[in-house]
């Protein structure tokens, strides 16, 4: 497969009326987080061309704080599944497309593709883990050439996850026109402290000891005598 083939089957997961990602493809990955169209459209050839034999379905949604779980079974014998694959969705400082699939995000699967092949050690490096199945070592043998971004199962999940709408408190505010001053936050007037008035110091009375007598000795009586 050459390059025209691996955007086009990209195109065909994203669907390119929702979301143009071709600008992405030549980008160079710095280290941080990023979207789920950029991971689809930067990762290697084998986890787009596999993806197609792979069927995602939502198992659990949790879209108020940015999480959703899938299953992914697939009719490949080497990795049939079910596997489970994550995504969070980040609170990032701007948009970088349209949709959600613009949107930054953390991704993990528990197949041992994601584990031994490099894109668990890929994701650590680049910000974009959701969760470490693997030992952190770099994988040199495998994926030298840290190509190995996503596997077939998160790539499955990416049309799924598209259909999903950013939930409230993800959005950013809308920037400001240019030209338009930005108005400087005003510092609060700080209140005098109430004062607080002392109670006068009442020195303590030490109890008197009661005086203690030491008991008298018994007087001895001569005995008297008669002559």
């Amino acid at each position: 497969m050459n390059r025209q083939e691996i955007k086009k089957i990209a195109n065909e997961i994203l669907s390119r009326k929702i979301i143009p990602l071709e600008d992405l493809f030549d980008s160079p990955i710095a280290k941080i987080a990023l979207s789920a169209g950029e991971l689809i459209f930067r990762t290697n050839r084998r986890s787009i061309k596999y993806a197609k034999g792979c069927v995602a379905t939502s198992k659990r949604n949790d879209p108020k704080n940015g999480r959703w779980t899938f299953t992914v079974r697939c009719n490949q014998t080497w990795s049939k599944g079910p596997y489970d694959v994550r995504f969070r969705l980040l609170k990032s400082k701007g948009k970088k497309t349209q949709g959600i699939l613009g949107r930054e995000i953390e991704v993990s699967c528990n197949c041992n593709a994601w584990k031994y092949n490099g894109a668990d050690f890929n994701a650590l490096d680049k910000d974009y883990s959701e969760r470490q199945y693997s030992d952190g070592r770099p994988p040199n043998t495998r994926d030298p050439q840290r190509k190995y971004l996503i596997c077939k199962h998160i790539a499955a999940c990416i049309p799924l996850f598209k259909r999903f709408v950013i939930p409230e408190g993800f959005e950013e505010p809308v920037p400001p026109r240019p030209g338009t001053p930005i108005p400087t936050p005003q510092k609060k007037k700080q209140l005098p402290r109430p004062q607080i008035k002392k109670k006068p110091v009442v020195p303590e009375l030490t109890p008197e000891k009661p005086e203690t007598r030491q008991p008298k000795k018994p007087t001895r009586i001569k005995p008297i005598t008669l002559r």
